[in-house]
């Protein structure tokens, strides 16, 4: 290929951090401009408009129990991301140390948990366990009391 053929970006003076920078600020500008275009079209339960999600992130600064809901929600992720790589950790230690579990780990296991995303997984552990809220959850905050240690029944 000679050099000729090589497309190069015209010279707009501003340095590729920069136009990488405008490009992400333009996307999100294009998102909440789609967001803002979707009140009124879409349910509010599905997308809630961009003020009430604004009112219920300040409301974090004046409650201080929603701020308690914050903290077990982060623990929650925590708690979730601390378990997810602690048995990742563990599958890649096993395919690793002892070779006729690898095609078991890489040819089966692999596939069947790559097969289908993360949050779609989260969506089914939900469904499939139908683990209840703590009865100290007020009935707003149900849904984000979850805790993911517990003891699941079907309600």
């Amino acid at each position: 290929m000679s050099v000729s053929a090589v497309h190069t970006a015209p010279d707009t003076g501003l340095s590729l951090q920069t136009r990488q920078r405008l490009w992400a600020w333009g996307f999100v500008a294009v998102l909440a401009l789609a967001w803002w275009a979707s009140q009124g079209h879409v349910p509010v339960y599905v997308l809630p408009p961009p003020a009430e999600v604004a009112r219920a992130m300040a409301s974090f600064a004046h409650n201080p129990q929603r701020l308690g809901h914050l903290a077990v929600t982060l623990g929650h992720i925590g708690a979730a991301i601390l378990i997810s790589f602690v048995l990742g950790a563990a599958l890649a230690f096993a395919a690793h140390a002892w070779g006729w579990s690898a095609a078991l780990i890489h040819r089966r296991l692999s596939p069947f948990l790559s097969a289908f995303s993360g949050i779609g997984w989260t969506l089914l552990a939900v469904i499939w366990l139908a683990c209840p809220a703590p009865r100290w959850c007020s009935p707003s905050w149900r849904c984000c009391c979850r805790l993911p240690w517990s003891t699941c029944a079907r309600a």
